[in-house]
């Protein structure tokens, strides 16, 4: 399979096919601004490798003879000027199911072929996308004359980044098309029937130099997406394929089954889908529908709604003729998707960033010339220290401090804060904007005490005077020490009444007093700074433990911005700036064995790599030198994060991978 080519809108294209010729995409059209798509992992991106997601209708398959009148010029103009669709599905019936459906494709040029041809080319002249559909329930019993039709339109269309092509609707063919539920088995229909079929076909549409977007069909009425996905079609290097994925939304609620496709690493494209019963009748259920987008829209999966006909159902976006591109006959269901249609391409929000310390947030994909995205788009932010601050947390709509985060879709302007801290801390979150995640107490049970995150920091409360300060204290644990190395410790405290807190640094099972000895804080009602500095006069240990014991009186206490700095060897001559901050000296070089990374040597730090959603894909110790490994990944962009050793960002850069 050769690379995928990528066409600008900028591009001169002309793309002969039986006598004519495609022209290029229209300037401002979908195709224009995306280009070829193509998958990468379990998404489908576009020209700039950002995340694209289709949105459109299905036409009803041609074997009925009213439903071939919208396969015309004015319907797919129609589609994209007044409703904003930017694809269509041309569903090509192809009968079959022992002849218990009417008759459907034969052969080239025929009136179903014809009027497949028809929508394809008025697809390319409106710049809009199209799927081109093999439309029978049991393709698998038809492998002949579905390699012979993909070949043929594989020939044809195999330079146009408008056409996706559909192997297979809707497979459900066991022992005749009549399939109980119970006894259909999803995992033997995929290995037995529906692979081998899509395998075959795969490659003859790959023979032929076609790298377009291949939709595979699915088990039992294209259901089960997640169990094609674990034992994928490899036919041309199982690339650029995506797993089909239908359902109706007032009668199915797996919404999980996206998500466990997409976790497997293939895309998921709802070919088709409707607001109502499978049936293709029934009501109009508008909230489950809402709930369906909100599912589609975090991972970013392309639909077509069923059926863009008139036949008599509640599913058929019209209840008279709009064949000839006039859609005022909207039915209840058509008026709904036509405003979702509209608002996914004209409505933008804001996410609005703040930060609070030193440093920047990046937005992907970025927002427009406007500083706005589009509507139900997952916006991924990447939080960026200045040199010396390290990233903490969100606040607003992101929590935590998963870094980069993803937003929720975009149905409303958000407002998202990104809070730093000065990085050169070997303390994790002094600040408490997180404590259960960084901080512990002894005891941990609830009738001694306990500890939470307060406008003053962290709030300690002792129910019960113990014996001694030791009975009672919180500590992190975990924090590395250098023989000989000079530190500071600091940190802000007060407390409701007079009390005393003592402060060690210790091993992991405090038999060894690494600050020696301790040192004992005396608080009141105001917050003191308080500040000291020792030698780690031992061997390196990679545990130790910091420790504020309290436990010798009842109250409540406050505690704020501790700090513990490497200030070094201690030599007598302080040490260089960049042992006391968060270092800043890693880059990345393109050599000829890779993706190199280059930096200091620095014990303890990592490299993560993230994919377009934010999450962590691998994760590796960082040294200099060292060869970005993308073993097992799919090609496409990622975020490279470098990590030192007290857990502060120190270095963030794309890469793309390629195969």
């Amino acid at each position: 399979m050769k690379k995928t080519s990528i066409l600008s809108a900028a591009a001169a294209l002309s793309l002969a096919f039986a006598g004519g010729s495609f022209a290029q995409a229209p300037a401002g059209s979908p195709v224009a601004e995306n280009g070829t798509l193509k998958v990468s992992g379990g998404q489908i991106l576009n020209q700039n490798d950002e995340p694209v997601q289709l949105r459109g209708v299905s036409l009803y398959w041609t074997i009925e003879e009213n439903a071939r009148k919208y396969y015309n010029d004015n319907v797919v103009k129609a589609l994209r000027d007044d409703w904003k669709g930017n694809l269509i599905r041309a569903a090509m019936g192809v009968g079959g199911c022992k002849g218990s459906w009417k008759p459907g494709y034969s052969n080239a040029g025929d009136a179903h072929d014809k009027a497949v041809e028809d929508v394809v080319t008025a697809a390319v002249k409106y710049g809009i996308y199209v799927i081109v559909d093999w439309h029978s329930h049991e393709a698998h019993n038809q492998t002949s004359a579905a390699k012979a039709y993909f070949e043929r339109v594989a020939t044809k269309y195999k330079d146009v980044p408008n056409v996706i092509f559909e192997i297979y609707n809707e497979p459900i063919d066991i022992n005749g098309c009549t399939v109980e539920y119970d006894k259909a088995n999803p995992s033997k229909t995929w290995s037995d029937q529906i692979k081998p079929y899509s395998e075959t076909i795969v490659q003859a549409i790959r023979d032929k130099g076609a790298n377009n977007i291949i939709i595979l069909g699915t088990p039992y009425y294209c259901q089960y997406p997640g169990i094609a996905a674990q034992t994928p079609v490899v036919a041309g290097g199982g690339k650029n394929l995506a797993y089909s994925f239908h359902y109706y939304a007032a009668e199915h609620s797996f919404f999980g089954r996206v998500a466990e496709t997409v976790r497997l690493g293939k895309a998921v494209f709802v070919s088709e889908f409707g607001t109502v019963m499978a049936s293709g009748d029934g009501t109009v259920d508008k909230n489950k529908s809402d709930s369906w987008f909100e599912v589609l829209d975090t991972y970013q999966v392309s639909w077509a709604n069923w059926a863009f006909a008139n036949m008599g159902q509640t599913s058929s976006a019209f209840t008279g003729d709009a064949s000839g591109g006039n859609f005022s006959s909207a039915s209840e269901s058509g008026a709904y998707i036509r405003d979702k249609l509209i608002k996914y391409a004209t409505a933008k929000w804001s996410v609005n960033v703040t930060t609070e310390g030193q440093g920047t947030v990046t937005k992907f994909p970025k927002a427009g010339s406007d500083g706005k995205n589009r509507h139900g788009v997952p916006v991924t932010l990447t939080a960026v220290p200045a040199e010396g601050w390290k990233f903490t947390g969100w606040s607003g709509a992101a929590t935590g401090s998963d870094n980069p985060v993803t937003l929720s879709p975009l149905y409303a302007d958000k407002s998202v804060k990104a809070i730093f801290t000065q990085g050169g801390n070997l303390i994790v979150d002094g600040t408490f904007f997180d404590p259960a995640t960084n901080w512990k107490r002894f005891p941990s049970d609830a009738s001694s005490g306990s500890m939470s995150k307060d406008a003053d920091g962290l709030k300690v409360e002792i129910k019960t005077a113990g014996t001694s300060r030791n009975d009672s204290y919180i500590y992190q644990g975990d924090i590395p020490l250098t023989q000989n190395h000079k530190y500071r410790l600091s940190f802000k405290a007060k407390s409701t009444g007079a009390r005393t807190v003592t402060v060690a640094v210790s091993s992991q099972n405090y038999a060894t007093n690494y600050l020696d000895p301790p040192y004992d804080a005396a608080l009141g009602g105001t917050m003191k700074d308080f500040s000291l500095e020792f030698t780690h006069t031992k061997a390196n240990v990679a545990n130790a433990r910091v420790r504020f014991q309290c436990g010798d009186a009842a109250g409540t206490w406050y505690l704020n911005d501790v700090r513990l700095e490497d200030l070094g060897g201690n030599t007598g001559v302080a040490a260089p700036a960049s042992a006391r901050s968060v270092r800043a000296a890693w880059s990345i070089a393109n050599t000829a064995a890779g993706v190199q990374l280059r930096g200091p040597t620095e014990s303890g730090a990592k490299v993560s790599l993230y994919d377009t959603r934010g999450k962590a894909v691998k994760t590796m110790a960082a040294k200099d030198g060292m060869t970005l490994n993308a073993a097992g990944l799919p090609t496409g962009s990622y975020l490279v994060v470098v990590k030192n050793r007290a857990g502060a960002d120190v270095y963030k850069s794309r890469v793309s991978f390629v195969r």
